[in-house]
């Protein structure tokens, strides 16, 4: 009886490590599969044309759509 319940033990040990192991070699982060869109939020105040130029630049190098949010 003893002998059972150390190789169930040791069974449960090795799915989990097998699938802790799966989990960790799985790649992260993967790319989305539509279109991007970057938002870029904007006040009546004011436009900050820095932030502008920066989101503008992202958006081209990420191959993304610029999407304004009015604040």
């Amino acid at each position: 009886m003893i002998a059972i319940v150390i190789a169930a033990a040791a069974l449960c040990a090795t799915l989990v490590a097998a699938a802790i192991l799966r989990r960790v070699a799985e790649p992260s982060s993967k790319p989305p599969a539509g279109p991007q869109r970057i938002l870029f939020p904007f006040v009546a105040n004011g436009l900050s044309r820095r932030a502008l130029d920066a989101a503008l630049n992202l958006a081209r190098t990420e191959r993304a759509t610029l999407v304004p949010v009015f604040l």
